[in-house]
């Protein structure tokens, strides 16, 4: 890993969150790499929030790369119970698209809501507890009313 500062209260992800989504992201020998580097040097059990985040995704790619470790049950696990959790999300995240849509106000659905299905394609591999809808404006009001009036 290049060596650089990480100023406090900065976004940057420390050496081994690095590995974690090198682990998880990249592919082949990088991939491998880095997942040997993090696996030797990191408690599983003492991870931050954000680390534990990436696991169902690391889960997938080790499956693709055919790893096999004492771990992988454990991030299975992680992928399921993170795939269930969404299908509850999404559902209802349908739901309230219909309604809008039914009373003529357009939306745009952002970040996770909109990167699961198109980017991702999986639904295990990103924790999502909400999702964020756009509505123009001038609409606002009315879909805030539609929304309170549905609970």
């Amino acid at each position: 890993m290049a060596e650089r500062a990480n100023p406090k209260g900065q976004c940057w992800p420390d050496e081994p969150q690095e590995l974690l989504l090198c682990a998880a992201l990249l592919r082949g020998e990088d991939a491998l790499s880095a997942w040997g580097e993090w696996r030797s040097t990191v408690d599983p059990d003492s991870l931050d929030a954000g680390s534990k985040r990436l696991l169902p995704l690391l889960y997938r790619n080790l499956r693709e790369l055919g790893v096999n470790d004492p771990l992988v049950p454990r991030l299975k696990e992680s992928y399921r119970i993170t795939w269930s959790l969404n299908q509850s999300v999404f559902r209802q995240m349908a739901s309230l698209l219909g309604s809008l849509h039914g009373a003529g106000i357009e939306t745009l659905v952002l970040k996770g809501g909109a990167l699961v299905p198109l980017y991702y394609r999986d639904y295990g591999v990103r924790p999502m507890v909400d999702f964020d809808i756009l509505v123009r404006e001038e609409r606002a009001e009315t879909a805030m009313d539609l929304l309170t009036g549905l609970g």
